[in-house]
């Protein structure tokens, strides 16, 4: 009887290691998707934020297009995407970083 008992405290010392350990996994399993969760919050509110730039810039051209003023938008689209100017036109360009 003297050898059960010391075999029942070594495997309940093996046993509580290996809980401890399931228990920390299960814990920094929880952390990391805490964390992704977070990322994505994030992710989804610039996403947001971005959708609803585009519906204001979408409903600015088409109430440009419903007034009948295609050369403001070619002249603008050609101004700030394009980086075209006039003939006599003097442009200035900020290069500082």
């Amino acid at each position: 009887m003297t050898q059960a008992a010391p075999k029942k405290h070594h495997r309940s010392i093996i046993l509580s290691i290996i809980i401890v350990i399931f228990v920390i996994s299960i814990c920094s399993a929880f952390v990391k998707i805490q964390l992704k969760i977070n990322d994505k919050k994030e992710e989804a509110a610039s996403l947001s934020q971005e959708y609803e730039n585009l519906l204001l810039a979408n409903e600015e051209m088409s109430s440009m297009l419903a007034a009948g003023n295609e050369a403001e938008i070619i002249e603008r689209i050609a101004r700030e995407d394009r980086g075209y100017v006039y003939p006599d036109e003097d442009a200035y360009f900020d290069a500082t970083p």
